[in-house]
């Protein structure tokens, strides 16, 4: 038996089978209070999805309209996954085709499970969303049940406990919790009440899973690359759709963004062809080129500008004005899940590589900046903060957006605001 912590939420996921991606549509909390069940089915008990959640409070479940509108989106497949630190514990497949929102969970239904015992011709006596329900008695949702023969003898493989049970095994301090089976079936066996894993050596597995668990409904869209999901412990249900589309969504466990756009907008090479600032964008950040960049840049030539005076002042006017005469290329390529961004100047060349949320190190004019890429609202976004919070080199950001056909890249550091249009070449 293993308890978890409950949260349906849009998720990107590759589908072997179908080569789709899958987007969460709830997220369901642990021990927060609130009944799984009716928030699934009531919009008014959740706050809505998708939303970006770097930090959310956890005593409300969230859910997406999509779910009231199951008939319009044509569900083709529902997927339910459990994550325990980044690798799969527990997954189904469900034949969504022709189900409404409730009973697309159902043994019929079932396509694939990592349960090698149960199969759409399994013995059960519950496989439902509604479960088995008994006012003041037990509260069984989303319940995959084998038998009863009292309560230390049921055997069953799946169990969202969203109220006091009355039998122990399904009995916790908070409601809800979600129940698993890895071996051997039986709830009452080998339980702990601890936050633990544990294995029995004979024939019965439990792992019970910490507070960062997470339970993931989904919805799955055709035609997409699968992006990049920080997943921590998550159990996943997700759904198969043709037709509908849910942008983005980022969690604290479950960090959901679509890089697939961002290739299709931004990938390729673009020229530049005019800039606006770009001079005193230069002379803001040269105050602050470290000395062995600078070195690099103007050489041992006597007759350059001293390293003192270019701390003062700024890049000198002959670099500014050479680096203002230079067109540079910039080229954007996806791969493996990760974003390339490579700028080509005839001074030097900078590469940007990372995957959407995570944090990655980049040297910029010899000063070594810690920084994380996103994708908001159409735009991709770089913010780059000194590592060494002594270093004087301000923190600087980098919007780039498409605008028409053209490539809008636009530079924040101090007060200045610079701008640079670049059109496509390939």
């Amino acid at each position: 038996m293993t308890k978890v912590l409950l949260c349906f939420c849009v998720f990107s996921f590759v589908s072997i089978v179908y080569s789709a991606v899958w987007f969460p549509v709830f997220v369901a909390f642990e021990k927060n209070g609130q009944s799984v069940y009716d928030s699934w089915r009531t919009p008014s008990m959740c706050s809505e999805l998708p939303t970006i959640l770097k930090r959310t409070d956890r005593g409300k479940h969230l859910r997406n309209h999509v779910i009231d509108h199951w008939t319009e989106a044509n569900i083709k497949m529902v997927k339910v996954e459990l994550y325990q630190k980044s690798e799969s514990v527990v997954w189904m497949t469900f034949n969504a085709k022709n189900s409404n929102n409730l009973n697309w969970f159902s043994k019929k239904n079932l396509y694939q499970s990592s349960f090698v015992d149960l199969t759409p011709c399994s013995t059960t006596n519950y496989f439902s969303a509604e479960g088995h329900f008994v006012n003041n008695v037990h509260s069984r949702r989303f319940y995959i049940n084998e038998k009863y023969n009292g309560c230390p003898n049921d055997y069953g493989w799946f169990c969202v406990e969203d109220k006091h049970d009355v039998c122990k095994w399904g009995q916790f301090s908070k409601y809800p919790v979600f129940m698993f089976t890895k071996n051997g079936r039986n709830w009452t066996k080998g339980r702990d009440d601890r936050l633990i894993i544990a294995l029995d050596n004979h024939d019965h597995m439990i792992k019970q899973l910490s507070h960062d668990d997470c339970l993931i409904i989904a919805i799955n869209i055709h035609g997409f690359v699968i992006t990049q999901f920080d997943h921590d412990n998550c159990l996943i249900i997700a759904l198969d759709n043709h037709d509908h589309m849910i942008k983005q969504l980022g969690h604290d466990d479950c960090l959901i963004i679509d890089i697939t756009e961002v290739e299709q907008k931004f990938g390729g090479r673009w020229k530049i062809y005019k800039s606006e600032n770009f001079e005193a964008f230069l002379q803001e950040v040269g105050r602050y080129w470290s000395y062995d960049f600078y070195k690099r840049l103007v050489g041992t030539d006597p007759t350059k500008l001293s390293y003192t005076y270019i701390q003062a002042t700024g890049v000198n006017a002959l670099l500014r004005k050479v680096a203002t005469k230079v067109s540079p290329e910039t080229e954007l390529t996806v791969s493996g899940g990760k974003i390339k961004i490579a700028m080509k100047t005839g001074l030097f060349t900078s590469v940007d590589e990372f995957s959407l949320g995570e944090e990655y190190m980049k040297e910029i004019q010899g000063t070594w900046m810690k920084a994380t890429g996103d994708y908001e609202e159409g735009k991709l976004i770089i913010v780059q903060t000194p590592i060494d919070p002594k270093n004087k080199m301000k923190p600087q950001t980098v919007h780039r957006e498409i605008v028409g056909d053209e490539l809008v890249m636009t530079l924040f550091v101090g007060d200045v605001v610079c701008k640079r249009y670049f059109r496509k070449i390939t």
